[in-house]
């Protein structure tokens, strides 16, 4: 599991309880896709500007040790929303593959979860989500939104379904080409040459017509492969306002402004009563992108870009609040979804990732009960796969786990034994109670993540056109914020 990180601005509501009995509080969430604890001002950088986030950390708390439920998309953001692990709900995955990259899949948060959209929303709250979900749509046909947000109390949607995908932006290559990365070339050369020799020797016989249906197949299979790739984008990468499917495929440039202009008017229109607004940035996932005004702002290329426009936006929440008059009794929460994607390089080899920072507190203890097959070894990353894999074949057990004192080797460099840790065995001893009480409270439920649930299903597809026009259109209204955008960010 990652570190997030967490900035929460509640000093107000700490500082004057009366705020809780004259009217209820205020709630606005935001989590940034894939940002790093490395890449904040408030958190140790001086060479990237976030001035606004910044003033988050100085006014309210800043937390260190803040843990998500899973270094993915989908799974940490399952848990976020309900506080329960992602296995409780199905949505943690046995497989490669742990979070949905086709739209038109029947997984997705189960509607009877509880989210604390759906508390709140009971309360009288008006509620919001804007941005990325990532948790599902559809079960049986395309528009049953049994998994949107509007299921799960959320009163207001606009964003996307999925993630922000390096499809979804031209120039930028595909999530399908590490593909090529997990093709057995050994294993098929080798059965090649056995058959040729085994041909050559007469043990085998291969007939001519058979060499050519099977190079025909392979060609079509290539073809199908490559359709798929130049087609995905206008299935996958669209842009919803409720339930309907409002641009196809998005443009990306300046969603951020869209969606900050769309928040703004939602605590405009809820200021005279209680809300939730749970704003999911795109940024800054790859495939990168950064409006006009931002392009080019920082010293560290497109992904120091996008910081510094997440930064902007967050300031003009901040200042919607305050012109609103409703920072005194408003909560203001933001953090990482699970920390950078440290495999992250672009196409053309520009590193594209955010950076974990070191961390440091009171005596922390971790435990590893398998990692990773690291590659290159004795690093952090698994560049050999794009992202590091929990199934058997991909990872090393250890018995007894590894064991580490955060507040002394926060990098995690010395496991700790029985001879450098005095207290070795009671500390493994309560590890060891707690994972044994944690397997025996989970209990069998659907596995939504499941290779049955990850396939594409034609009927599911969200369409706002027809296919034949590859679902196309441009319906969406809201034009974003771009006057001014990049004030107060220079070098």
């Amino acid at each position: 599991m990652k570190s997030p990180w967490t900035l929460v601005f509640l000093s107000p509501l700490l500082c004057v309880p009366t705020a809780w009995a004259v009217s209820k509080p205020n709630f606005i969430l935001m989590m940034v896709d894939d940002l790093g604890i490395g890449d904040l001002g408030c958190y140790g950088n001086t060479t990237l500007k976030t001035p606004h986030i910044d003033k988050l950390a100085e006014d309210g708390v800043k937390l260190t040790q803040h843990i998500a439920a899973s270094p993915l998309c989908t799974p940490s953001r399952a848990a976020f929303l309900t506080g329960r692990y992602p296995i409780r709900s199905g949505m943690a995955s046995h497989g490669l593959i742990g979070v949905y990259i086709i739209s038109a899949v029947s997984g997705g948060l189960p509607r009877e979860e509880i989210t604390f959209a759906k508390i709140l929303k009971e309360q009288g709250y008006a509620t919001a989500l804007i941005g990325k979900w990532h948790l599902g749509l559809n079960c049986e046909h395309n528009t049953d939104h049994c998994h949107h947000p509007n299921t799960h109390g959320f009163e207001h949607f606009y964003g996307i379904p999925m993630t922000n995908l390096r499809d979804c932006q031209s120039g930028h290559g595909s999530i399908f080409y590490n593909v090529r990365n997990h093709i057995p070339y050994k294993a098929l050369s080798i059965g090649l040459v056995t058959l040729l020799l085994l041909h050559i020797k007469g043990l085998v016989l291969i007939s001519r017509r058979f060499a050519l249906c099977l190079g025909a197949i392979l060609i079509m299979t290539m073809a199908l492969f490559f359709l798929w790739v130049l087609t995905f984008p206008y299935f996958n990468c669209f842009l919803m306002r409720g339930g309907e499917v409002v641009e196809q495929p998005y443009v990306s440039e300046n969603l951020t402004q869209k969606m900050t202009n769309e928040a703004i008017e939602f605590l405009e229109r809820n200021s005279e009563r209680p809300f939730l607004l749970f704003f999911s940035y795109l940024q800054v996932h790859t495939a990168l992108f950064a409006s006009p005004r931002f392009r080019g702002k920082s010293r560290h290329g497109l992904y120091g870009d996008a910081v510094m426009e997440v930064d902007w936006s967050v300031g003009q929440i901040m200042q919607t609040l305050e012109r609103l008059k409703l920072r005194e009794n408003t909560l203001v929460y933001l953090t990482s979804d699970q920390g950078p994607h440290l495999e992250e390089i672009s196409i053309h080899g520009e590193v594209h990732r955010g950076y974990n920072g070191i961390y440091k507190g009171t005596s922390i203890w971790k435990a590893f009960f398998f990692t990773p097959d690291f590659y290159p070894e004795n690093s952090t990353a698994c560049f050999h796969t794009h992202a590091c894999f929990c199934t058997e074949a991909y990872v090393t057990h250890h018995d007894p786990p590894l064991l580490y004192d955060l507040s002394k080797d926060p990098s995690e460099t010395n496991a700790l034994t029985p001879n450098s840790e005095p207290n070795f065995s009671a500390i493994m001893e309560v590890i060891m109670e707690a994972a044994r009480r944690h397997t025996q409270s989970v209990k069998a439920t659907e596995d939504q993540l499941s290779a049955l649930h990850k396939t594409w299903k034609p009927w599911l597809q969200p369409c706002c056109s027809s296919l034949h026009q590859l679902c196309m259109c441009q319906r969406d209204p809201q034009t974003g914020i771009v006057e001014n955008a990049a004030e107060g960010h220079g070098d």
